[in-house]
């Protein structure tokens, strides 16, 4: 069973991959922003981040920065809905910031299965 945590601030998405992940076996644990995420992070070990890069009070791209500095192995996910990238700029973006793989919002369940299996693997 793997402990993933997701930060987004659309409790609907936050719904959606819990229980799209959660019977494949996951632990998933939710909260709305990057600040809650950092304190997640500190008060627990997790093995996959997903991040919504666009949050309230602390953004992704802060939170992936404050989190490399504190557990650089975790793997992230960063997802998007308001921004919108090229696929060029996304894998700059991704490599940029230490995050693995990313998934524009709206994302199919398999798309999501698929990232996640990866990262964990």
């Amino acid at each position: 069973m793997s402990r993933i945590l997701i930060a987004d601030d659309d409790e609907q998405i936050c719904t959606v991959v819990s229980r799209l992940l959660g019977p494949d076996g996951h632990l998933v644990t939710a909260v709305h922003c990057g600040a809650e995420a950092i304190a997640a992070l500190r008060s627990s070990s997790y093995d996959l981040l997903l991040l919504d890069l666009v949050m309230p009070r602390k953004g992704g791209i802060e939170t992936i920065m404050e989190i490399r500095g504190e557990v650089p192995q975790l793997p992230i996910i960063v997802m998007s809905g308001q921004v919108r990238f090229e696929e060029e700029s996304i894998s700059r973006l991704v490599q940029h910031y230490g995050a693995i793989a990313s998934l524009a919002k709206p994302f199919s369940s398999d798309e999501l299965r698929s990232a996640v299996t990866a990262a964990l693997a």
